[in-house]
């Protein structure tokens, strides 16, 4: 495991020798752009990032089931699509080729909570929004968790 760099510049990481790079394998991307210009590290790929909001009954969903592309999510009228993904320069055509992770959620009434960011293990499906929806709020294991974050003034 690569530290970040101090640079926001520095958004990748060279895999063995964990020298901070301005350009390289989106794979080894470290850093996100939000549409307000900041920049978050690190937010995909070590454990699921437990978020405030519970909904176990009118879940947006994937057409199929297991885990889906965020092409094929489908939303629902108090989950629109908008709320899984939250950023307007996608376009419906983005999936985990551009690093933004995949989408699971288990059918209505059966666990509400949602994760964001995957764990170290999901391969492609992490991604700065991947999502599941398949835990109740008392389901403990090893890779979720929390994130403490502070805005920068």
């Amino acid at each position: 495991m690569c530290a970040a760099d101090a640079s926001d510049a520095n958004a990748y990481v060279h895999d063995s020798s964990c020298t901070g790079l301005s350009s390289g394998d989106f794979s080894q991307k470290r850093t996100h752009t939000l549409s307000n210009g900041e920049v978050i590290w690190d937010i995909a790929g070590n454990a699921f990032e437990w978020v405030s909001t519970y909904n176990d009954l009118d879940k947006a969903h994937p057409r199929g089931s297991g885990w889906a592309e965020m092409t094929n999510v489908t939303g629902v009228s108090t989950m629109p699509k908008t709320d899984v993904i939250q950023q307007v320069a996608i376009d419906n055509s983005w999936d985990s080729t551009e690093g933004i992770g995949q989408f699971y959620s288990n059918h209505p009434g059966n666990g509400g909570t949602i994760r964001r960011g995957a764990t170290y293990f999901q391969g492609t499906q992490s991604g700065i929004f991947a999502w599941i929806q398949n835990a109740g709020t008392s389901v403990t294991n090893d890779y979720s968790g929390f994130r403490c974050a502070i805005e920068r003034p």
